[in-house]
């Protein structure tokens, strides 16, 4: 229990400080902004419950304006004092079940925004995919060769990953090994 208490104290105060903490407070809000909401849309997936469902579309609709925002104005206001507090504040906020800001922001102000402006996105974005869609086909070759590489070097990184997770988590002595364990051998 005290070692919980420390933990806490420590965790608060990396988060609460304003000079070095700025890493801990930007993994947070990676934690709060992308972590819990995919892993939590991945649950409402998986449950088929149309109310989470839409509850996650929500809050991945609103998530998107804001990274778009933030995205242009982030070298302006990124170097003023508590700006990564304050954005993870604001990630926590949209999340909160009793005030779900994420509801508030987007009933009153993304989705009229969007609905007065939809016409005009629709164009871009058939226009977009329109251009996307010629792109690949003219390029289908190249693509598919990029696409072939890119997998490969996927699964030989997994598999190394794999390998090394598998080789580090068991020891020689143990019993449960599997066979094609590449600790084997190595005593």
């Amino acid at each position: 229990m005290a070692s919980s208490a420390i933990s806490r104290e420590l965790g608060m105060r990396l988060l609460c400080s304003p000079g070095s903490s700025s890493i801990f407070v930007r993994a947070a809000s990676v934690a709060f902004g992308l972590g819990f909401p995919f892993y939590l849309s991945f649950k409402a997936l998986e449950k088929k419950c149309q109310e989470d469902q839409e509850q996650w579309l929500v809050y991945w609709s609103v998530y998107a304006c804001f990274n778009l925002v933030e995205k242009f104005t982030d070298k302006l206001i990124s170097w003023f004092p508590f700006y990564h507090h304050a954005k993870l504040a604001f990630l926590m906020w949209l999340q909160l079940p009793n005030n779900y800001g994420v509801k508030y922001l987007y009933f009153n102000y993304v989705r009229h925004f969007l609905v007065k402006h939809q016409a005009r996105l629709d164009r871009i974005v058939d226009a977009s995919r329109n251009d996307m869609n010629n792109f690949v086909t003219a390029h289908h070759r190249e693509i598919q060769a990029i696409g072939n590489v890119v997998h490969k070097f996927v699964m030989s990184a997994y598999r190394t990953v794999e390998e090394t997770v598998r080789f580090t988590l068991y020891t020689p002595s143990d019993r449960s090994l599997p066979e094609d364990d590449p600790c084997e051998g190595h005593a």
